[in-house]
């Protein structure tokens, strides 16, 4: 197989509010990071990797070498992620050096699973009711508090912004947005636009892809169409610079109905480039992070 990727976490849009009984705020964290990057590296090679849960249940790491290609080889990071109806790169969420995970059981519960140096260590509960959400995504340092937020969308089709602490927890919620349910994906963690401050993509029904620029202060501003035939695809993510390129902004991998993975360096940026085939297979594969 070639290198496969799983879409989990890539679907957003709304205002703010939590789900009747999801994540509780949290404590605040006594210190601020510095180092909050917008790519998942569970290895910690300072490389962009991907995620990807198979049929079985078991979640594999992709290391990727920098240039837009993959180390080999892949290895496991866990057994028995079927249980999991959510699973969302959350950066550095409470870690000071690793990225973290988060993921939703069936029964609406929220686990934090911190990273460790190519491992995660034990889970923690941080939250409940959040099967009262449609999509779930963490988009990075949301609103400029130096700490990774999570945003969802419950069944109304508001946008919710939950920022977290840093330690494991959340901040209050508030809403970011209405009329999310006109969207079928979600894509989130970085900066597209090269200002500085995280933004969200998000596809149409159409198949129209929009790129929603953040303003660093947990809100929007205006909107700009950056593609279209994004129906073709059946999994799409953000990534950090996965082919090392250093322009200053975000890239894409999506997955087409064939299972070939697709890196688009320069969706929503100045320097849009052609696409790249960087894997095929990838259809065996039910998530992508």
């Amino acid at each position: 197989m070639g290198t496969t990727l799983a879409a989990i976490g890539a679907l957003l849009l709304g205002t703010t509010a939590l789900p009747a009984q999801a994540a509780q705020p949290g404590t605040r964290a006594s210190s601020v990071p510095t180092n909050n990057w917008d790519y998942v590296d569970i290895n910690t090679s300072y490389f962009d990797d991907v995620l990807a849960r198979d049929t079985a249940g078991d979640l594999w790491v992709y290391p990727g070498d920098g240039k837009g290609g993959w180390k080999k080889p892949r290895f496991k990071m866990g057994e028995g992620w079927n249980v999991m109806t959510a699973i969302i790169g959350a950066g550095k969420f409470q870690s000071e050096f690793n990225d973290d995970i988060l993921a939703r059981d069936t029964n609406g519960d929220m686990w934090l699973y911190p990273g460790g140096y190519g491992y995660l260590k034990p889970r923690t509960k941080v939250g409940f009711g959040w099967n009262a959400m449609t999509a779930i995504m963490g988009p990075g340092d949301f609103d400029g508090d130096y700490c990774a937020d999570v945003i969802a969308r419950d069944a109304e089709g508001r946008l919710w912004l939950y920022p977290g602490d840093h330690a494991g927890g959340w901040k209050p919620r508030s809403q970011i947005g209405v009329g999310w349910n006109v969207m079928t994906a979600l894509i989130g963690r970085g900066d597209f636009n090269e200002d500085g401050k995280r933004d969200v993509m998000a596809r149409e029904t159409s198949g129209a892809l929009w790129l929603y620029p953040g303003d660093g202060k947990g809100g929007w501003l205006p909107r700009m169409q950056v593609g279209e035939g994004w129906n073709a695809m059946t999994a799409i993510i953000a990534t950090g610079r996965f082919d090392g390129n250093y322009p200053g902004y975000s890239q894409i991998i999506a997955r087409d109905a064939n299972g070939d993975l697709w890196l688009y360096p320069g969706v929503g940026s100045r320097h849009l480039e052609p696409r790249k085939k960087i894997g095929e297979g990838w259809n065996v594969m039910t998530a992508l992070i």
